[in-house]
C-alpha cells in the first residue's frame, strides 16, 4: 500500500506500507502523475518506507524501471529507512543500479531534512518536516 500527495509547492509525498505487490507498482505511474500534474519543472519527493519490508525481487526490478523513467522530473528524491540492515541494503542496491545521483536512502530523519532542505522554499522546508513527524508519530501509536 502506499499514498502519494503534492501538498505545498513542488514536495511530492510518498509513504509506503507493507506489503508491496507488482499490481499495486503498476499503478504508480498513474497515481504519481495526478499528484504531479500541477507541479511546474521539477518535483522534490520524499519517500517514507520506515514500514516497509524487504522487496520481492520482481518489485525490487520494477522500482529500479521506475525511477530510471521519472528521474528527468526528479531534482532530488531522499528515501528514510527503517532500522532494517537488509532492508536498507536493498533500497540502497535499487538507487544505486537505477543510476541517479539526486537520489539517496537515509535512517536519520535529520539528515534527510537537512539534504532536501538545501533545495526547498520554507514552506515547503516545514512540509517535509510534518510529513516526517507524522509518519513517526503513526508508527509511534502502533507500537
Amino acid at each position: 500500500m502506499y499514498t502519494i500527495e503534492n501538498r505545498v509547492g513542488r514536495l511530492v509525498e510518498l509513504r509506503v506500507e507493507p506489503p508491496v505487490t507488482e499490481e499495486e507498482l503498476s499503478q504508480f505511474h498513474a497515481t504519481v502523475a495526478k499528484a504531479c500534474k500541477p507541479i511546474k519543472g521539477q518535483i522534490v519527493t520524499c519517500t517514507d518506507l520506515v514500514g516497509a519490508t524487504v522487496f520481492s525481487q520482481p518489485v525490487a526490478a520494477r522500482w529500479i524501471e521506475i525511477i530510471r523513467q521519472e528521474s528527468p522530473l526528479v531534482e532530488r528524491n531522499a528515501v528514510l529507512v527503517g532500522e532494517g540492515a537488509v532492508f536498507s541494503m536493498q533500497v540502497e542496491r535499487i538507487i544505486r543500479q537505477a543510476g541517479f545521483k539526486n537520489r539517496r536512502a537515509f535512517l536519520s530523519p535529520v539528515a534527510l531534512t537537512a539534504w532536501l532542505g538545501e533545495i526547498l522554499t520554507v514552506r515547503e522546508r516545514a512540509r517535509l518536516e510534518q510529513f516526517v513527524q507524522d509518519g513517526a508519530e503513526s508508527r509511534a501509536r502502533q507500537l
